[in-house]
């Protein structure tokens, strides 16, 4: 097949290749379509005496393991999908370098406004929000969390997250939605669980 044949594959057709396959160029042509998004991404973040470059090859490099990862079974788009491993390996980047330097990691900036929704009490339920994050790249961490969160949790799921971090408790959140105890106990239990996989732990 050409490379102008291969370009007009859609994403799932060019993961089919790469993943079943391992053509090289299906991959190159996913690398070069996504590069945008990766450069998007990390566009938010200064780093005191970083490298965008470095930024770059980490953004890369999640870019190149969602391909790998990615289920082509599953509902969620690529797109959406290489978006959450993109922030989640730069904000794990960005952590980890400044814990090397003992700086406070203050000092990694967002230029963005942060979401309206705070899911940082979701982490601070889960682990000590400080091990990673100071006030700033806590905000970005929270709008990270927040996209994951869209990605991967349902409607219902997301919405019992958003209510229990309200009101911490699972009658009362019942109560709000109008839905059985039970069902609200099952989606917040499946939610914790996909929060588990977002924190590795």
């Amino acid at each position: 097949m050409t490379i102008d044949k291969f370009s007009q594959l859609t994403d799932e057709k060019l993961i089919e290749c790469v993943q079943f396959s391992g053509d090289e160029t299906a991959l190159d042509i996913l690398l070069t379509r996504y590069k945008p998004l990766v450069r998007s991404r990390i566009r938010p973040f200064y780093v005191e005496g970083g490298d965008y470059n470095d930024l770059l090859q980490e953004g890369m490099i999640a870019l190149y393991k969602a391909i790998g990862g990615f289920d082509l079974a599953s509902e969620t788009s690529f797109a959406a999908y290489a978006s959450v491993c993109i922030r989640h390996r730069i904000i794990d980047y960005i952590a980890g370098t400044q814990r090397q330097k003992h700086q406070p990691l203050n000092e990694a900036v967002d230029l963005n406004d942060a979401d309206s929704i705070d899911f940082t009490t979701l982490e601070s339920n889960i682990r000590p929000l400080e091990d990673i994050a100071g006030s700033l790249i806590a905000e970005e961490f929270a709008r990270e969390l927040q996209e994951y969160v869209d990605v991967y949790c349902s409607d219902l799921e997301r919405k019992v997250l958003i209510y229990y971090m309200r009101y911490q408790d699972v009658e009362q959140v019942a109560n709000v939605l109008g839905l059985p105890q039970k069902s609200v106990e099952n989606a917040l239990y499946r939610a914790r669980q996909k929060l588990r996989d977002f924190f590795d732990i």
